[in-house]
């Protein structure tokens, strides 16, 4: 093959190398093992997050459907903190709102979660001009599970090595 046709080849590699690596650094999955949370209630097995232009989305798994209030944390870089809660009872519709922000707000439409109780699957969708307006770049994320109504801590996602919750790494938007 002549040299200039290598190099051709090369650099194109390298173009789409580059063009598929942001879509897929806008996203980070996190795996909680089975069994550790601390009382009855949901029990995170995975949780993903995407940092999209007009919405972070929050998609956790679970062992088992149950009754739970879902608490995703979403933090801006260098910007506020918003948490979106989905209390989420063992039958009937879910309650879906904010914690640091305002779900009453016209400019908070789309706030919501829809769950998948036969595999115990939610994803909750934060609209980003619910986040500092839009005006924010790469957020990380920390996932509580509470007992219905808040009553005590059951699991979270990511923890530290000693067990303790921790933030996930950041995620760009895109």
């Amino acid at each position: 093959m002549p040299r200039w046709k290598a190099v051709a080849a090369a650099a194109l590699t390298a173009v789409l190398v580059a063009a598929a690596s942001p879509a897929q650094a806008q996203r980070v999955t996190v795996a909680d093992a089975a069994g550790d949370n601390v009382g009855p209630g949901l029990d995170i097995t995975s949780v993903s997050i995407r940092n999209r232009d007009h919405a972070i989305l929050a998609t956790l798994t679970f062992t088992r459907d149950r009754r739970s209030e879902v608490i995703v944390f979403v933090k801006a870089r260098g910007g506020p903190l918003v948490g979106v809660v989905s209390e989420h009872p063992r039958q009937g519709p879910d309650s879906t709102f904010l914690i640091g922000g305002d779900e009453n707000d016209p400019l908070c439409r789309g706030l919501r979660s829809v769950w998948d109780r036969s595999v115990a699957t939610v994803t909750m969708r934060l609209p980003s001009r619910c986040l500092a307006f839009g005006d924010y770049g790469a957020v990380r994320s920390l996932i509580l599970i509470e007992t219905f109504r808040g009553a005590r801590d059951v699991d979270y996602a990511p923890e530290k090595p000693n067990g303790e919750p921790a933030y996930s790494d950041w995620v760009p938007r895109g």
